[in-house]
């Protein structure tokens, strides 16, 4: 006898009797590899009960007050004979109605990988504030290009910030006998040029802290995002085309930052039904050549990213903001960020900031809190030089550049690891004796006659030059086998750019100087705007540089050790001339897509009867055995009212090997 039971928030759900669940458990799907974050799913009907409706309720009466918020999931577990068999997230639909009387409840419940599509959703990188505390002087550049940069612009060999050879426009060179006039020239210690050309790049590892320290709920495993592969990687920081803007000035403070002047401290805000604020900024210059200079002022909520007021090219003594209300339904915490910038050089006077709170409609005083010293001139803001992506967007990047794959363990914590990792770490179990021998069926293991593995198509001159010249994209692949067989082309493609990269060699007398460079510029010498650029960082030593300095930040498409590339294809390591091997595709793609394209390959088909004590412990990246022959799980078809299982299978000819990503 199979007992099924469905909690919600640790609340038991009643089930109809006959009610079949089935859920679709599947990882990766070879059928098509640009899956990532799927998660089982499966919507079935509960009962109206007088305990559902309790849980629920009465979600069916929207009168009711603080009754069930439907646009929100709920922690859920289903569990066979008393023991888990998943955890996941429940979603109520809704509720059906027979002569007025609620009847019954639809509801999802998702598996738990649901977590980062439900947390992170739309948000931009730019509202990861926590990289707000690299920000720094544009006189940091230079530590920033030899060595690298810390907390505040601070000189640091950790690296969390640098700036390396990636020109937003010109193309730097090198003359060690130059005249000094050019200040494009590396040799040259007038760092105009190449100040107003380079742009910020902070490490990959920072992005995964800037992360979960914006979402508390989101931690992920260091299994791929703590190895050294990863450790060097580098996101470079370009949010439009062009230079960088030597001459912008920005300030930003929370209001936690602002000192309480007068009145009662109501920080930090928190509204509800009954509780709400008003609040304004007002905004004196004090100098007054500055008061014909246009400047901006942005209000935000930092938790939410909600703008709540924009003022744009403000002049003269004094502009307010104007009341903002902030007001919820619900409770909520208000993360009040104020920022002021302009394109040529300014200041203000105090910046005072006036809250009023209202108790069921009574005002409980005003409030006035203040900030000197508000600009901070010339500053390089990280978060405003993001790439103009979304948070899950560059994540599903990654994932599908390095193959990746997640799942939640048991104490929340969002595993990450290669599939590779993944599928090499599975148990086996022979379940021979539970596969119901009178149907099977076998088919082909992947419809495909070629993969392509593609960056976003080439735009800067450079890497049109190389595309001209061996009529392919840098940096991609087609995949294909020798022979042509039926099948349709299949395309990866990664909201990614790859510049070409070129050497620089010393104008006086043409010798290499081991300086790699890309320029962002199309045929016609103007600025592009790309996808975001990944990149290794790679310190280049014993220099004539920037009038005696010994040590430059360079991009490489190629680790430290040679170990991994950042090319889906073969290509030539700019730094030796050699071609590498160590490509995207060879290091995390070739043993999974093989599997397919081998000859032997084959998709099976079972129905099997799997006993409790396999089907709550198996995991998907398991080998089942049937009849001495090994078979990965592609997806796992299970009816938990009649213990069916429908499986599909994959052919397994030699067992998987590891990924190599720390040395």
């Amino acid at each position: 006898m199979r007992l099924l039971e469905l909690y919600i928030n640790n609340e038991r759900i009643e089930l109809f009797d006959d009610e079949s669940i089935v859920i679709n458990d599947s990882i990766q799907d070879i059928m098509d590899i640009s899956k990532i974050f799927t998660a089982y799913s499966r919507t079935f009907n509960v009962p109206a009960s007088r305990n559902n409706n309790k849980i629920f309720k009465h979600f069916y009466n929207s009168s009711l007050l603080n009754g069930f918020d439907s646009r929100f999931t709920l922690d859920s577990e289903l569990k066979l004979n008393g023991l888990t068999f998943k955890k996941g997230k429940i979603r109520l639909d809704d509720a059906s109605l027979k002569d007025n009387k609620a009847e019954t409840y639809k509801v999802t419940f998702f598996g738990n990988t649901i977590t980062l599509k439900e947390q992170l959703k739309d948000d931009k990188l730019n509202t990861l504030y926590y990289l707000d505390q690299y920000d720094h002087d544009i006189f940091d550049i230079v530590n920033g290009l030899t060595v690298g940069l810390g907390v505040g612009g601070a000189t640091s060999t950790d690296r969390k910030i640098i700036y390396s050879l990636i020109s937003a426009q010109e193309d730097l060179f090198y003359d060690d006998i130059g005249s000094g006039s050019d200040d494009l020239n590396l040799f040259q210690v007038d760092l105009g040029g190449i100040n107003r050309n380079l742009k910020p790049a902070v490490k990959a590892t920072e992005i995964i802290n800037a992360i979960e320290d914006k979402y508390p709920e989101i931690n992920f495993s260091t299994d791929f995002f703590g190895s050294d592969v990863f450790d060097e990687l580098y996101l470079w920081c370009s949010r439009k085309a062009g230079f960088l803007n030597q001459t912008f000035s920005n300030g930003i403070k929370n209001l936690a930052d602002f000192s309480l002047s007068s009145g009662t401290d109501y920080r930090p805000l928190m509204s509800n039904s009954s509780t709400y604020y008003e609040f304004s900024l007002q905004i004196p210059v004090s100098i007054l050549a500055y008061r014909i200079v246009p400047y901006n002022v942005l209000v935000r909520d930092r938790n939410t990213g909600e703008i709540l007021y924009k003022g744009v090219s403000l002049t003269g003594a004094t502009n307010n903001t104007g009341v903002i209300y902030l007001k919820s339904e619900e409770d909520k915490e208000w993360d009040i960020e104020v920022k002021i910038w302009a394109e040529e050089t300014f200041n203000t006077g105090t910046v005072t900031a006036k809250v009023v709170r209202f108790t069921n409609g009574v005002s409980d005083g005003l409030t006035n809190y203040t900030s000197s010293n508000f600009v901070l001139p010339n500053a390089v803001s990280i978060v405003n030089n993001l790439p103009n992506i979304g948070v899950l967007e560059l994540i599903t990047n990654w994932f599908k550049m390095f193959n990746l794959t997640a799942y939640l363990d048991d104490d929340g914590t969002i595993v990450v690891k290669t599939l590779d990792d993944y599928y090499s770490q599975g148990n086996e179990y022979d379940i021979t004796k539970y596969i119901d021998v009178e149907t099977s069926k076998v088919k082909r293991a992947i419809p495909y006659s070629s993969i392509n593995f593609m960056y976003e198509a080439p735009k800067d001159i450079y890497s049109l030059i190389y595309l001209d010249n061996y009529e392919e994209s840098f940096g991609s692949l087609k995949f294909k086998t020798l022979e042509k067989y039926e099948g349709q082309s299949f395309d990866l493609s990664l909201k990614l750019y790859q510049p070409v990269l070129r050497m620089i060699y010393n104008v006086n007398g043409g010798a290499t100087t081991n300086l790699s460079t890309a320029t962002l510029k199309n045929e016609s010498g103007q600025p592009i705007s790309t996808s975001p650029i990944l990149f290794f960082n790679k310190q280049i030593t014993g220099l004539n540089f920037l009038n005696g300095r010994t040590t430059c930040n360079v991009p490489s498409y190629v680790s430290s050790d040679g170990n991994h590339t950042l090319h889906f294809s073969n290509e030539a390591d700019i730094h030796t001339g050699l071609e590498n091997a160590n490509s995207l595709f060879n290091r995390f793609y070739s043993q999974y897509i093989n599997i397919g394209f081998n000859q032997r390959a084959r998709i099976e088909n079972f129905t099997a009867y799997l006993p409790n004590k396999i089907l709550l412990k198996y995991e998907l990246n398991d080998v089942f055995i049937i009849n001495n022959k090994k078979y990965i799980i592609n997806s796992n078809k299970t009816n938990l009212l009649t213990g069916k299982s429908d499986l599909e299978l994959i052919s397994l000819f030699e067992d998987w090997q590891a990924s190599v990503l720390t040395w």
